[in-house]
């Protein structure tokens, strides 16, 4: 596997600095970026495959800053943006949803109150979407009085509805994060993030939950000779194997709970796990991308890459990723056992 050559490079410009924060791809190939600006909230932009820019729309309210941090298709292609809405002790913030179609018209938009005394962490909402269009997003919040942070579940139905809301503690009554979510086949919710389970230690957490919420395992993993152990991205494989990334390292469980294996590698921000077929995965962070064998772990290449906020590989084997700069880079990279 190696990268080739560059495909084509864009950058996106305003009055005021665009921070760009994640991406997806639909079947098309067609790019849907989501960032934002302090002036203008929440800015999606859309990319065909060959680079051109198709449209740009902007969601705000007046004396809000919107942020968004995830962005979805569904199996209509239409696009989830989620993201926060600023908050205070008085004025409670809450979690922010925009449905566009392909064309970029508004199909509806939400702003749900995760509770009084709680903010959104500007790091880790992450949302997924299932085959009927449900919306699943996992978040972290911290109470303005206590500081201390927790772990927050969403469910929303096709058409917007907040249809289940958790809040998780661990165990130790500590701090827990949660930064990445996915679903298998029966939509089982699966989410990753850390948990302190004493003062100033953090160990990865994985838990499963069915669709309605209700929980069914959860399984933490300490790394020998750390105390920042905490994983940011996690991904099914095959339906039977639950991959995670994170600082540390990586690890596979199968999905009743039990550990596969472990890699020791650290991988930097992990933000973005890519199952290329049902024995390997990319496993991309802020350091660049590495490959592995999903069997047993081992690393078969490594590619790095500096301050990459996400990646996507389509199918025909090129990859995106995306800088908070705003460039958008397109390598073509090469499988032999893909061809």
């Amino acid at each position: 596997l190696q990268p080739i050559y560059k495909q084509w490079e864009k950058q996106y410009h305003k009055n005021d600095t665009v921070w760009a924060k994640a991406q997806v791809m639909d079947l098309n190939g067609n790019l849907y970026i989501a960032g934002y600006t302090r002036s203008e909230g929440f800015i999606t932009l859309k990319y065909n495959a060959s680079g051109m820019l198709k449209w740009v729309k902007q969601y705000s309210q007046v004396g809000s800053i919107k942020i968004p941090y995830a962005i979805n298709t569904d199996a209509n292609q239409n696009i989830i943006v989620t993201g926060t809405s600023e908050g205070t002790y008085t004025n409670p913030q809450s979690i922010t949803l925009v449905k566009y179609d392909s064309i970029g018209t508004v199909l509806w938009s939400n702003e749900v109150n995760i509770g009084s005394n709680l903010v959104v962490q500007n790091y880790g909402l992450k949302q997924t979407v299932d085959p009927s269009g449900n919306v699943y997003i996992v978040a972290t919040a911290m109470e303005y009085t206590t500081t201390n942070k927790d772990i927050i579940m969403l469910k929303f139905s096709s058409s917007g509805a907040l249809l289940w809301q958790k809040r998780i503690n661990g165990a130790t009554n500590l701090n827990d994060y949660g930064t990445s979510i996915c679903l298998d086949a029966s939509q089982n919710v699966y989410i990753a993030g850390a948990t302190e389970t004493f003062s100033g230690h953090f160990v990865y957490s994985m838990q499963k939950y069915d669709k309605t919420g209700k929980k069914k395992w959860q399984y933490n993993y300490d790394f020998p000779n750390t105390n920042n152990d905490q994983a940011y991205s996690i991904a099914i494989q095959n339906n039977s194997k639950v991959i995670v990334a994170g600082w540390s390292g990586s690890l596979a469980l199968n999905t009743s709970g039990s550990l596969l294996w472990v890699e020791n590698d650290g991988n930097g921000f992990a933000n973005s796990i890519i199952n290329i077929n049902d024995t390997i995965s990319l496993i991309g962070g802020d350091l660049g991308f590495k490959i592995l064998n999903t069997n047993n772990g081992s690393a078969i290449t490594s590619v790095p890459i500096e301050s990459a906020r996400a990646y996507i590989l389509d199918k025909n084997n090129f990859m995106y990723y995306l800088f908070s700069s705003n460039i958008i880079n397109n390598y073509r990279i090469w499988s032999k056992s893909k061809r």
